[in-house]
Formats: structure tokens, sequence, C-alpha cells
């Protein structure tokens, strides 16, 4: 688990191709993307059927994780994406035209994102449903913080796809905001259209330029440029929703820690929950609000599910602010959901050291020894191990 206080709860890339930046609601008369992931029932499926669909995610995630990115983007439909993306936007032609331009960038941030990925602990946590459509949940926790992962399924032949990609902590879906993107651009030879979109017609080409750019500059982490060229934006595109979510991943990379603050709050503030509310949690523990910060977080597992590494996040939380107790009931349960998860057991040691539980910090050294990524013995220096030294449960380490 980072020890760091800001970014704990990360929203990865909103944006999965380099030009889904800005996008609001679709106009009443721009037809909606069809849900081609609709018809699935987990409830219904056969055991064999969820055995598949699971056996398909996880291999997925392995092939993400062993640096074979190429070979876990067959996973997804791209062709299907580019579709449902330009369904019903222009004549046949421009859509045509349009699916052919964004094939290339659209792959390559799909790669990125999966390498980005591939480099954090991750998890498959379960297969859920949720309003309609089977999804593969993922968990990813590295030293920016923990991101949630929905990725929509779809039947490809006899086997499995994914269709979407829906990011929990922002609330935003990939495709969504892909076909929004779409029909922004194609709104610049449109008249009109980004008035309705909008609510005014006050948008340039030199608006959407920057847009472009602004993805380009993002995609590539020059952050300072980017968040240069979104404050060059008209206030009614800073103020979509996936704007605001660029926005924060913007200054979440920055220094200044009161605008970031600001941001969220003012984030939180415009749009209904639950977006943003996980983000939340950065400015409470930058300003050391501990109750509210776990308060936030108790929120997000209820819109999500119980999660070790949550909890263990809570525990470190607790602990700051003095809840021992507390923090150890939310340690033991992190380790009964997730006995063997690396940052689970990496922050129940604070917990434990603390307590005094001389017998669990051996076990959770034990675990971690097992990985092949940890060597205790000899390398127990610093206050915070003096006193678990002078215990007989210290030996193996001295």
């Amino acid at each position: 688990m980072s020890t760091r206080l800001t970014s704990v709860i990360h929203g990865l890339a909103c944006t999965i191709v380099l030009l889904c930046v800005a996008v609001p609601a679709l106009p009443a008369s721009v037809p909606a993307h069809s849900d081609a992931t609709r018809g699935l029932d987990l409830a219904k499926m056969s055991k064999e059927e969820v055995a598949s669909a699971e056996a398909f995610a996880q291999s997925f995630l392995e092939q993400m994780t062993t640096e074979r990115q190429e070979l876990a983007l067959e996973a997804f439909d791209l062709e299907g994406i580019l579709e449902t993306t330009f369904d019903g936007i222009g004549s046949e032609a421009e859509s045509a035209q349009m699916r052919d331009g964004a094939r290339g960038p659209m792959r390559q941030s799909f790669l990125h994102v999966l390498t980005v990925l591939g480099k954090q602990e991750s998890k498959l946590k379960r297969l859920v449903m949720v309003n309609g459509q089977l999804r593969a949940r993922y968990r990813f926790n590295g030293d920016n913080g923990i991101t949630f992962l929905d990725l929509e399924m779809a039947r490809r032949g006899d086997g499995w796809t994914f269709r979407d990609l829906h990011n929990l902590s922002y609330g935003l879906s990939s495709l969504d905001e892909m076909r929004s993107m779409a029909i922004l651009l194609h709104a610049k030879s449109s008249t009109g259209l980004l008035a309705r979109m909008f609510g005014t017609d006050a948008i340039s080409s030199e608006d959407i330029n920057n847009l472009k750019q602004l993805g380009l500059a993002f995609q590539g982490g020059k952050f300072e440029l980017a968040l240069a060229l979104y404050e060059q934006m008209p206030k009614v595109m800073q103020d979509s929703s996936a704007m605001t979510a660029i926005h924060l991943q913007l200054l979440q990379n920055g220094t200044d820690e009161n605008k970031y603050i600001a941001a969220l709050e003012a984030a939180t503030a415009r749009f209904p929950a639950p977006k943003f509310r996980m983000l939340m949690v950065d400015a409470h523990l930058l300003r050391e609000r501990w109750k509210d910060a776990i308060k936030c977080l108790d929120e997000a597992m209820i819109g999500i599910e119980r999660d070790a590494v949550v909890l263990t996040l809570r525990a470190s939380i607790l602990l700051m602010s003095g809840a021992v107790d507390e923090a150890r009931k939310s340690t033991i349960e992190a380790l009964a959901l997730e006995p063997d998860c690396r940052s689970v057991l990496v922050g129940s040691l604070d917990v434990y050291l603390t307590v005094k539980d001389w017998s669990a910090v051996a076990a959770c050294i034990r675990k971690l020894e097992a990985t092949g990524e940890f060597e205790f013995r000899g390398n127990l220096v610093g206050e915070i191990w003096q006193e678990f030294l002078t215990q007989p449960e210290s030996k193996p380490w001295r």
C-alpha cells in the first residue's frame, strides 16, 4: 500500500482514446448507441457459461500483467466498439471515414491503458450484473492509488469479448465518451449541433482543435500543457463531466493541493452521486478530515463492494486518527477477504506493529517473504521495528 495520502482513489484514463476527452450528454436529436451487451443474465447462465466467462476474464488479466498487452487487446471487440461509436453519425461515407481515422489511435490508446494497468497489482474481483449488463470487475492498485474498472462483456461466437470500459471512480463509460466525442467532432460541419449539445454556439474550431491537443498532451503525460489547454476551453465545455474528470487528474498530478481540493469539492457539488464521490477521500486526507475520509470509503464500498485494499486504506486512516481498535478490526476484515494480497499484508504490518500483535506481525512477514519479493532478515531498521526485535517472534529476522 502506498504511504502517500494523495491520489488514493485513482481514476485511470477516463478517456480510452487519444481524442476522447470533453463530452456532454447526448442531445435528444442524436441516437444513443445500441445496447449490444444486454440480454445476458448472470443468474440465468449455466455453470459452464459462468466458468467460461470467468476463465476469459482471468486470462485477459494474466496476459495484461505478463507484458502480453497485444494479446490482451484481442479480448476487446474494437471493430464493434467503432461501429457503435459512429453509428448514425453523419452519412454512411462520413461514418466510415471517422471509423477509419479512429481505428489506429483507439488501438494505441487501449494498448497504453493496458500497459499502465499491467504494471499494477491487480485482481479480477468477480462477474457482476449492472443495469442489465454483464461485467468483469477488476481492481488495480499502484503507487498512485486504487482503480476499479468494470469491463462490459458480450458473446463473440462461442467465446467472449469486451465491449466497454466503465471507470467506477468517475462513473463514466469509455464507449459513451467516445461516441459523444465523435458527435462533437462531426458537429464542426453541422450547423447548430454544438448549440444543441452545449446550450451555446460559442464554440469555435479552435476550441475543438485545442480539445484534440489536450487529449494528446494528456495521453503523453504532458500535464502542464494539458492544463493550459483546459484553461482555454469555454466554461460550458469545462463543466462537462468527462472534462471535469480530466481536470481533476491534471490537478492530481500537479503540486497545488488547494486548487485540487477546491476542484474536487466543486465537482461533487455540481454532479449527482455517485460521480466523483470516491475521489473526495483525497480532499479529506489532505485536510486531515479523518472521519469524512472514512465515510467516503464506506460509501464507496456500498456502491461497489467490500474490498480488502480499500479496507486496508481505511485501517491506515483510522490509525492516523488514533482509532487503533477500529483500525485493527478493519485490518482483520481485509485479511479475511484477501489473506495473500501483497498490499493488504504490507498495510497490515503498520497496524499490527502499533497494536503490538507480534504473532500477527510475524505471520504477515512470512507471507510477504513467500512472494519472493521481500527480504526482511537484517532489514528491520527504524524506530517502528525496535520493539518487535526484542520479542521472541522476531528471532527468524534478526
